[in-house]
């Protein structure tokens, strides 16, 4: 697919630009320069054509000349690799702040190293589209294509992407299935430093996402295409979840991230260190996969650290209850990212979830099972002074599976046998990793 790379200074609205292109809040955005460091990316869609929308960290000066720290290296690293698969590159500059001798630094930079490239000049921070001499310092530059945007008001992008469709070649679309909507979608979630940008960097093959020893190094939750198989996969790396008392500045929009990573996956990996116990943390995210109703499995990566596994692995299995209270439906396997043990069974056991979390059961068979399920243990009557009687069901839906309990008017059925129905449907169909709904009423 037609793939467009964004580039340019710290603080210049980069992320804000990729969140109206793309059209949510998937990147970060906040006034603390250097917030996105890897790269980001999303799919746009326009009425015939669509194009990959990859967003990059800020260039500063040590990136491009002198020496710098680990982070900026990594940002450096990005940057290049997401340039070198470009197409198109937009170089974003802040047109409140006027043309700075860095933007010009960077530009002569990009030529040298990216002569082949097209490139269009993105002034943003318009919020005046009427005064012209704001454009005027950047002339100088000598780029052709000039286009003014304001992300904050949500000015001049339909200028912006008609110029970029009219760069995407017809026979390039016709066969650009390979970036399109992934069949699944899977949230990396867990703790601070737990190994998900490991796992996910060994995943592919290559250094995509940062890693470091120290924790909190993920702040945005950033999405890969991936593909294995015949099948696509977005694994979106999310930013570990701190305690409150040990929160910075962009922790609250990193939870956020999370939280919305959650949302709009398919299945989470919770990805949990060997070497660490459980802790209020963990269970904090099991919550919130358990709300949003997501297919799960369980990673517990580091089992490399562990000297005696088989004993570890057992204490694990038979004390799941205690340790896992939401998610005992959920597989559990034990990793080694660093080691590569075990990492590409989790693609077997994702397909596996993601099969349950779409399974559809005939309505004849849900009324039988829930009648066989009222033969065996009648639902207890509360304060009811009739008795509760089951009359049949059906399935509503699928992700998650939902089903429908048909009572007799005067009937209702407490969570607790709500709990017998789903664990009976569980013996019976698996829903390996997947949770139940049980509705008594459909306007629930």
């Amino acid at each position: 697919m037609f793939t467009v790379c964004m580039t340019g200074r710290t603080n210049v609205g980069k992320s804000s630009i990729f969140n109206r292109i793309v059209k949510n809040k998937k990147a970060l955005v906040s006034k603390n320069p250097n917030l996105t460091r890897d790269r980001n990316y999303g799919v746009c869609e326009l009425k015939d054509k669509k194009f990959y929308f990859v967003d990059t960290g800020g260039i500063n000066q040590a990136i491009i000349g002198k020496k710098s720290d680990f982070e900026t290296d990594w940002i450096v690293k990005n940057v290049v690799l997401g340039l070198e698969k470009a197409d198109l590159i937009l170089f974003i500059v802040d047109g409140i702040e006027g043309l700075n001798p860095l933007d010009q630094i960077i530009l002569k930079w990009l030529r040298i190293n990216f002569k082949n490239k097209k490139i269009f000049l993105v002034i943003n921070k318009v919020d005046n589209f009427s005064d012209y001499s704001i454009s005027n310092d950047f002339y100088k530059l000598g780029i052709d294509t000039i286009i003014r945007v304001s992300a904050l008001h949500n000015l001049g992008f339909p200028d912006l992407l008609e110029k970029i469709k009219l760069c995407i070649p017809d026979e390039l679309e016709e066969n650009s299935d390979k970036f399109s909507d992934s069949d699944i979608k899977i949230a990396l979630v867990g703790k601070p430093n737990v190994g998900k940008s490991s796992l996910l960097n060994k995943i592919l093959g290559e250094d995509r996402v940062l890693v470091s020893d120290i924790p909190g190094t993920t702040r945005d939750a950033i999405d890969t295409f991936f593909e294995k198989d015949g099948i696509k996969y977005t694994f979106i790396d999310t930013a570990g979840i701190k305690r409150n008392a040990k929160k910075k500045d962009f922790d609250e929009i990193s939870i956020k991230a999370t939280d919305e990573a959650i949302k709009r996956s398919d299945v989470a990996l919770l990805l949990m260190d060997a070497s660490v116990g459980i802790n209020s943390i963990d269970l904090r995210i099991m919550g919130m996969i358990n709300e949003y109703f997501k297919a799960s499995i369980i990673v517990i990566n580091k089992i490399d650290l562990i000297e005696q596994k088989d004993l570890f692995i057992k204490k694990i299995l038979n004390d799941r209850k205690r340790i896992f209270p939401f998610l005992l439906h959920s597989p559990i396997i034990f990793i080694s990212a660093k080691e590569n043990i075990r990492v590409y069974k989790i693609f077997d056991l994702i397909n596996s979830v993601y099969k349950e979390y779409n399974k559809r059961i005939l309505d004849k068979e849900i009324s039988e099972i829930f009648r066989e399920c009222y033969n065996k243990k009648y639902p207890p009557r509360g304060k009811k002074k009739y008795p509760i009687v089951i009359l049949g069901g059906k399935q509503l839906g699928t992700r998650p599976p939902t089903f429908y309990v048909k009572l007799n008017s005067l009937g209702e059925i407490n969570s607790a046998y709500k709990r017998f129905l789903e664990n009976s449907l569980r013996e019976k169909y698996s829903f390996l990793g997947t949770p139940i709904k049980i509705l008594t009423d459909i306007k629930e």
